[in-house]
């Protein structure tokens, strides 16, 4: 019933709302009898009444906040339902808009690599037609590929599958991709995509072959006693007190100032951070002024050791009585990190929403780039769950209201535009950099989420092996995850890969007004 809420503090719910449906319109489409489906609602039903306040009927739910910049005019009220549409009161297409053409598309091929054909053989292409009643020959497909291109026809009869021939004197290598559109006979785009050659490459964390030096140092005027990683231009000190962390240099700037933290999102508290407690505190040590309820991180034992290319550092303690544990923290001398995590829970039952770790970096390092597993191959370059994109967290775009031309995407937020603070499933890697492309890169593998939120002092940045939906109840687990169960005793683990980033020197938004590239939707 709180889906809202949570579209308010993670857009990219917008995008996970495709991931159960593919499967659901596959067995409708092998089925012999069907009742038809409907998606409910095309258009937000909201209205601008003057004298009237703002008021979404639906008073069992919390406020939805983040329609008020989108739709508020001087002396006119917002009344009416709740904000699902697919496009929204101005008609600009929200994030299901193309996942909804995807979905329902009557040409379906699979998102495989394709085979290379032989000197002079054609490119074949399999392809599955779910129209009901018309051939895809119907359409005109548009392909390009390097600097050839030209017009093909599917010849492929309802509920069919076929063959999609591609005659071209282009011989592809495993580099290429081929771009198609296909086009009914107004023009009207029908469906697009952007297919390669060969699988994608994950691309693995460096290691330098050499291990970071570890030493002790003490002496703090604050009685900090630091166990330091450091190795060419880069270090990681921690204080063997606290457990908190000191310092995260590379090439002599601080690219954390926080890390790594226990994250869980609890899916009925999506405003408490947990196990911690409270935001805006340093590191691993949280606030102790037990007014505030805070769980904190105490420390216990404390080891270290170099093990072939990489120094390592065992962190162990508590969080209060819930979670016994610890981390593990590997690197090599040139900021190559990997840090694991081992907690075994001892509290009632819950449904959480995301499992990871969350690392605060200072609020410069606010332009994010990621290469992500999509569900598709192409997108709209607008769009929050392209495969390959550039986001920063307040774009120089003017939030006027009505928006004009301003892309979804694009829509500014104190927690950062919906581009920046959406989550990103499935990344291979993503990077959090400032103008100089300092910051830190995430090596994901295809398999973990990251979603990055601007805060007061920091921008945090959560790198999660789980990250299912709303995980709300029916109407809203229905549509947009049921959560993920965490039972007493469960012990939750994973490994986070970071590399500390120097820069280049050259400033990462010399791009578009919005941050973004211009060849980032495929």
């Amino acid at each position: 019933q709180d889906s809202a809420f949570w579209i308010d503090l993670d857009p990219g719910m917008r995008d996970y709302w495709i991931t159960g449906l593919p499967d659901i319109m596959r067995a409708i489409n092998a089925g012999r009898n069907q009742m038809g489906t409907m998606q409910f609602s095309w258009c937000d039903d909201t209205f601008l009444v003057p004298g009237k306040g703002i008021d979404i009927w639906r008073h069992e739910q919390p406020p939805i906040r983040y329609t008020v910049p989108i739709y508020k005019l001087p002396k006119r009220g917002i009344v009416g339902d709740v904000v699902w549409g697919i496009v929204d009161g101005w008609r600009r297409p929200r994030p299901e808009y193309w996942l909804s053409k995807k979905l329902y598309s009557p040409v379906q091929i699979a998102q495989s690599p394709l085979t290379i054909p032989a000197p002079g053989q054609p490119i074949t292409i399999k392809v599955a037609n779910w129209n009901q009643f018309a051939n895809l020959k119907e359409y005109r497909c548009r392909w390009r590929i390097g600097d050839a291109g030209g017009e093909a026809v599917a010849d492929v009869a309802p509920m069919s599958k076929g063959i999609l021939s591609i005659k071209s004197k282009y011989t592809p290598s495993p580099t290429d991709v081929l771009n198609l559109e296909f086009r009914n006979d107004r023009g009207d785009l029908i469906d697009a995509y952007k297919l390669p050659f060969r699988p994608h490459q994950i691309p693995l964390l460096p290691n330098s072959g050499k291990p970071a030096l570890i030493r002790e140092q003490s002496g703090y005027l604050d009685n900090a006693n630091a166990v330091r990683l450091f190795g060419r231009s880069v270090e990681l000190a921690y204080d063997r007190t606290s457990g908190g962390l000191l310092r995260a240099l590379c090439d002599r700037e601080q690219v954390l100032n926080s890390g790594p933290t226990l994250h869980i999102l609890k899916s009925d508290a999506p405003t408490e951070r947990y196990p911690t407690g409270l935001y805006g505190t340093r590191g691993m040590l949280e606030d102790t002024d037990p007014a505030h309820g805070v769980t904190v991180w105490r420390q216990g034992e404390v080891t270290y050791h170099t093990e072939g290319a990489q120094a390592i550092l065992n962190w162990n303690g508590s969080y209060g009585s819930d979670f016994t544990g610890g981390y593990e923290i590997r690197m090599d001398d040139a900021g190559d990190i990997e840090i694991a995590y081992n907690f075994t829970y001892h509290g009632p039952g819950m449904t959480v929403r995301e499992i990871g770790l969350e690392f605060d970096l200072p609020l410069d390092f606010d332009h994010l780039h990621w290469d992500r597993a999509a569900e598709y191959s192409c997108y709209p370059e607008d769009h929050i769950g392209r495969p390959i994109g550039d986001a920063v967290a307040h774009p120089k775009v003017a939030q006027t209201i009505p928006p004009g031309s301003r892309p979804y995407d694009l829509d500014d937020h104190a927690w950062g535009c919906n581009d920046f603070r959406s989550a990103k499933r499935g990344i291979y890697t993503a990077a959090l950099t400032n103008v100089l492309g300092q910051g830190i890169m995430v090596y994901g593998g295809g398999a973990q989420t990251i979603r990055a939120t601007v805060g007061v002092h920091d921008i945090s940045l959560l790198v999660l092996d789980y990250y299912g939906g709303s995980g709300t109840t029916y109407w809203g687990g229905y549509h947009y995850g049921p959560g993920r169960e965490v039972k007493t005793g469960e012990i939750l683990q994973g490994v986070i890969k970071l590399r500390m980033l120097k820069g280049n020197g050259a400033s990462a938004r010399d791009k578009d007004p919005g941050g973004r590239s211009r060849t980032t939707s495929g």
